[in-house]
């Protein structure tokens, strides 16, 4: 007789019953309660994760965890996560974390190999941060049989990235960082991350590519309060943590800059100008800028930012009826007719002076008269062809 399928109800629960609810539970955790094979049960935990009851990421390199997220039960989800890791003192609890990654012939070797691992992970503790060359040299007195650029490539790089509280560079060169596990730095980068955010692809890997990609929810979360932001508001808004870049202007242009921008809603400020703005989807400004687009507005060459395009041309749209309907129109008028919206310039002026007045110039059935569209001066008469 065949067994009933398993409920993800069922797997919910078992998170639901446990009696410390912010403990992180592995696919072998919960192996214990339900008779099933480990892909059955990771697939209902991803069900568990889409629909948002489960939060999941990847500890110690190789071991996932899930556990119930802070909207849930109001607690640390990456603190508690980051607590549950037992920072290894032994070569058996290194073992426990990078046995896979550690050749040689016998448990002797193996054993001896652990121990080099162990001796350059406490060396990254108390340093906090060095260079591969120098955790090679910390190691160097030890005879394992290898060269020093044949044991990091053979067992040492790779093992260290699977133990808790080490950040490897996350464009692969640079200094290797160790964070203490559920520390000060894990309370400061707790946040539930949303979908949009989750989908990044953040460079790194581990608990490293974690805490950047926490960095970017937690200047995403800024931003999406206040509306707009500088660079120096979402500077004091984070934790003091550079995520193993060399400071926060390097951060700031090879993550936050990058990542930020493909979020719904941000508009980068313009060249030069550090100033970024949220514009919720669907909200009050694109209910003024619903309009059906001609097809030269939809010809028209933009920014390759996709929103701001679309909201560029609809500003056209706009403009460009609004001569249609009133046969004529002076530059302030129409200004004031539009939507408040600077379209990744520094001020609307700017947009109407360099993106819908070129774009006029060149539209159908209307003609600029006059001396231009400058601001407060009587200019233009745009007037029907038809």
């Amino acid at each position: 007789m065949a067994r009933p399928s398993l409920d993800t109800e069922d797997v919910f629960a078992f998170f639901q019953e446990q009696q410390d609810p912010a403990r992180p539970l592995t696919v072998t955790d919960i192996l214990t309660e339900f008779d099933w094979s480990r892909r059955t049960v990771f697939n209902k935990l991803q069900e568990l994760v889409d629909r948002g009851d489960l939060a999941t990421r990847k500890v110690g390199g190789n071991t996932r965890v899930w556990w119930r997220p802070a909207s849930e039960i109001g607690i640390e989800g990456l603190e508690e996560a980051q607590k549950e890791l037992k920072v290894p003192e032994t070569p058996y609890e290194i073992l426990q974390y990078a046995r896979q990654f550690i050749p040689g012939e016998n448990e002797e070797k193996i054993t001896n190999r652990a121990h080099i691992i162990l001796e350059a992970y406490e060396f990254l503790q108390e340093r906090g941060k060095a260079q591969p060359r120098d955790i090679k040299e910390a190691v160097s007195h030890h005879d394992d049989g290898l060269n020093e650029t044949s044991r990091w490539e053979h067992y040492l790089r790779p093992s260290l990235k699977t133990l808790p509280g080490i950040e490897p560079p996350p464009h692969g060169k640079g200094k290797w960082v160790f964070v203490e596990p559920g520390g000060e730095i894990d309370r400061a980068l707790d946040v539930v991350i949303e979908a949009s955010v989750q989908k990044l692809n953040i460079n790194g890997e581990g608990v490293g590519a974690d805490r950047r990609r926490a960095l970017v929810q937690l200047a995403y979360n800024y931003l999406k309060r206040h509306g707009k932001a500088e660079k120096s508001h979402i500077q004091d808004h984070l934790p003091d943590y550079t995520a193993n870049y060399t400071d926060f202007n390097q951060l700031w242009d090879q993550l936050l800059v990058d990542h930020l921008k493909e979020l719904p809603g941000v508009e980068p400020g313009p060249m030069g100008v550090n100033i970024w703005h949220y514009i919720r989807p669907g909200g009050h400004l694109d209910q003024q800028l619903d309009v059906e687009l001609d097809d030269w507005v939809q010809e028209l060459d933009m920014v390759n930012i996709e929103s701001v395009a679309e909201r560029r041309r609809a500003m056209i749209q706009l403009a460009y009826e609004y001569v249609k309907e009133h046969g004529s129109a002076k530059s302030s008028d129409m200004k004031d007719a539009l939507p408040d919206y600077s379209g990744h310039y520094r001020d609307k002026s700017s947009l109407w002076n360099h993106c819908i007045r070129p774009a006029l110039e060149e539209a159908p059935d209307i003609e600029r008269e006059g001396k231009g569209f400058e601001t407060q001066v009587e200019l233009a008469d745009f007037s029907d062809e038809d």
